[in-house]
């Protein structure tokens, strides 16, 4: 008798459940049922500066392409009124903040505001001036050091305000698969600056608007693809024996093994041209019998993607050097170092005003190495990529000196 009244209690309590869930379904809809959820969305958008639906739906949007945004706090410059109204401002909109902007439309106020320049640049208000980013991509083996100790000295005096910085080489030389994110710590380093500041750094172009900020306005010097070769072959050898006579134990980029210190610019400029449609053993002919791997001017411009360090990655290289020429204001010369600076200084006078006699007090000469034109032909055609790109910033340099009336 006891277990037929359970069997029927628990009858009646599954029959009761069964027709509140049928009453549930029918009377309450999809959007009520997710009430809970969308309260826990708004909740999290208030907390987030109260992103709307539209903008919820763009920040998803730039998440699909990558472009996941750090959220750096730019450090307070406390020497200029104006910089503190700059920093406030660029505080209000975070480095993520308006993920909605096209990479074109950066590009194009980036190129606009070089088009002023090169036109008329007394006519780009101070206040525009102050809120820009300098950065000088130092390659090595190009004369750049020259420029940028004066550079630096005109800047600092004519804007007390501005920021010297160089982006350290414990960043710089992170590359490799087990630093695939170099471009983004550089990215991080300088965002902390306020503006406005001067970079410099050793380091490859660096693509900002990936990470949703303005290009800065961009500087680098290139030199003849063989002439830096040669220089850095003789270089490396010179400070190799110094150090060897002084007892110093040289750093790793400076120890010479047993095969290269026994190789001549000759054999050396013959084993790479053998081997220049191999990128991989080219390279590894650089280290074991030259001595050295020396960055391409290519591979610098390229930037720091890891897709333009992959061996076979030539043509695509190439090309994005090739494109990235249009974001750097001056590409100078190193046979060309005085126009290189008269053309800056004529771009930026509020900035570089003075730049040329303070580069001509701090300018000291180089001997060139002189070598066969049979070692010239090699390395030449080793080096066919990057006279590619040598040439066309050549012909770019030639055209702005004529529009700046210089040279």
């Amino acid at each position: 008798m006891r277990c037929t009244t359970r069997l029927v209690l628990v009858a009646s309590l599954l029959a009761v459940a069964l027709i509140v869930h049928v009453f549930i379904s029918k009377h309450l809809g999809a959007g009520d049922r997710s009430k809970p959820l969308e309260r826990q969305l708004h909740k999290a958008d208030r907390s987030e500066g109260g992103h709307t639906a539209q903008t919820h739906v763009k920040t998803t949007e730039s998440e699909k392409r990558g472009a996941a945004q750090p959220k750096i706090d730019r450090r307070p410059n406390t020497d200029d009124k104006l910089e503190q109204e700059t920093i406030r401002t660029e505080d209000k909109q975070p480095v993520q903040a308006d993920q909605s902007v096209s990479e074109e439309k950066v590009a194009d106020e980036l190129h606009v505001l070089y088009r002023k320049l090169r036109t008329d640049p007394a006519a780009v208000t101070k206040d525009l001036m102050l809120a820009q980013k300098l950065t000088f991509i130092r390659i090595a083996m190009c004369g750049s050091q020259s420029l940028i100790n004066p550079m630096a000295t005109v800047g600092k005096r004519n804007i007390p305000s501005l920021i010297l910085t160089m982006v350290p080489d414990n960043i710089t030389k992170s590359r490799g698969e087990a630093h695939p994110y170099t471009e983004k710590l550089i990215f991080e380093y300088l965002y902390r600056y306020p503006i406005p500041y001067l970079s410099v750094g050793g380091h490859r172009y660096v693509n900002f608007r990936k990470y949703g900020d303005f290009q800065p306005i961009s500087f680098t010097v290139f030199a003849d693809p063989v002439e830096r070769f040669t220089k850095m072959f003789y270089l490396i050898r010179k400070l190799y024996i110094m150090n060897k006579r002084k007892g110093i134990q040289s750093a790793d980029n400076l120890r010479l093994g047993p095969k290269a210190r026994n190789t001549t610019l000759q054999r050396c400029a013959t084993l790479l041209d053998k081997s220049r449609n191999d990128a991989r053993q080219s390279r590894a002919i650089q280290r074991k019998y030259c001595g050295f791997e020396l960055s391409s001017l290519a591979l610098v411009m390229c930037g720091e993607d890891k897709r333009c360090s992959r061996h076979d990655a030539t043509n695509y290289t190439l090309q994005e050097a090739l494109r990235n020429l249009d974001d750097f204001l001056v590409v100078g010369f190193a046979d060309d170092l005085d126009n290189t600076v008269r053309v800056m200084e004529r771009l930026l006078p509020l900035y570089l005003r003075g730049y040329r006699q303070e580069f001509v007090d701090q300018f000291q000469t180089t001997e060139k190495k002189i070598h066969s034109l049979e070692v010239t032909n090699k390395l030449r055609r080793f080096l066919e990529t990057d006279y590619v790109l040598y040439d066309e910033a050549r012909k770019r340099f030639g055209k702005l000196k004529k529009e700046v009336n210089i040279g």
